[in-house]
């Protein structure tokens, strides 16, 4: 225990915290009740004249739609920790008071969007004392644009040749205010490019049985390098359709030792760039004539 004395023209003081430094820091009184904060040090005492102080760290950086945060600290000789009012000119601050001075802050926010520029912020501490009552501490704010995120919607697992597949772009991002461009879909199946587009909605018909992959991306209207989406992929399966409308006509009455000339139809769906082979097999309860390759077919009697 020591006596640390008091002001000049105080009759009272009283110690209320002491920092790393060994500062002692308290309440000097006069005898009409007023007050005012001293500073002990090196066993010299003096009238503190600064308000809740703060420290804080220079730089906050965040991308858009996600919680920046800062930490400092403050402290005030009178340790009226009730009364100390942590304010921010952007965002939420809270304090803490738990343990001895220096205690904690907490600074946060989210911004909706990216900022192009850096933002001041500044923290104010008001200790509500009518002389010297305001500590203001600032650092700045960076906030990033983020891609966006796209999903293909629609895709079926599996379709028939020919059949049309009209998909569609579901894009978010994590910027409120930001807007879509751009849109590359892509089409392969194999080696091959199948299809490309350029907006939200795209459709394309398979002409082919085959795996057909699907890519799509989209950017948003942040700066550039940074507002481009990763790819979205989908597989659509194409599944072979047989020839439609398969006909030779008839029935056809032949006699025996004579010949006929057949001609068949048939057609592929639409959509198809499929090639249509034929064969033919006549059975006259012999052998077989046979014939391939071609949607004409002659035979006669066979000897």
């Amino acid at each position: 225990m020591k006596d640390l004395g008091t002001l000049p023209g105080y009759v009272s003081s009283q110690a209320t915290a002491i920092d790393n430094q060994g500062r002692v820091f308290g309440i000097a009184e006069k005898s009409d009740g007023t007050r005012t904060a001293f500073v002990w040090q090196n066993g010299v005492m003096s009238e503190w004249f600064n308000p809740a102080t703060q420290t804080v760290a220079n730089v906050a950086i965040a991308n858009e739609g996600t919680e920046a945060k800062n930490t400092g600290t403050w402290s005030d000789v009178a340790a009226d920790k009730p009364n100390v009012m942590l304010t921010a000119s952007l965002g939420t601050v809270t304090k803490s008071t738990d343990g001895m001075a220096p205690w904690g802050w907490t600074w946060s926010y989210t911004p909706e969007n990216d900022i192009p520029t850096l933002v001041t912020v500044t923290i104010t501490a008001n200790d509500g004392e009518p002389d010297h009552n305001l500590s203001t501490v600032t650092f700045q704010l960076a906030v990033r644009n983020a891609p966006p995120t796209v999903i293909i919607q629609n895709a079926p697992g599996t379709v028939p040749q020919g059949t049309q597949v009209r998909l569609s772009a579901l894009v978010s991002d994590p910027g409120t205010h930001d807007t879509f461009s751009n849109y590359q879909w892509t089409v392969t199946c194999g080696a091959q490019q199948i299809a490309t587009g350029q907006t939200a909605d795209f459709a394309f018909t398979p002409a082919r049985a085959g795996e057909y992959h699907v890519s799509l991306t989209v950017d948003d209207n942040g700066p550039a390098g940074t507002n481009h989406s990763a790819p979205a992929t989908a597989i659509v399966l194409v599944t072979n359709v047989f020839p439609q409308g398969v006909s030779a006509g008839g029935p056809y009455l032949l006699l025996e030792g004579g010949s006929l000339h057949l001609a068949a139809a048939a057609h592929e769906p639409d959509g198809s760039d499929d090639t249509i082979y034929y064969r033919w097999v006549v059975n006259d309860n012999e052998l077989p004539a046979t014939g391939r390759c071609s949607a004409g077919f002659a035979f006669g009697e066979r000897i």
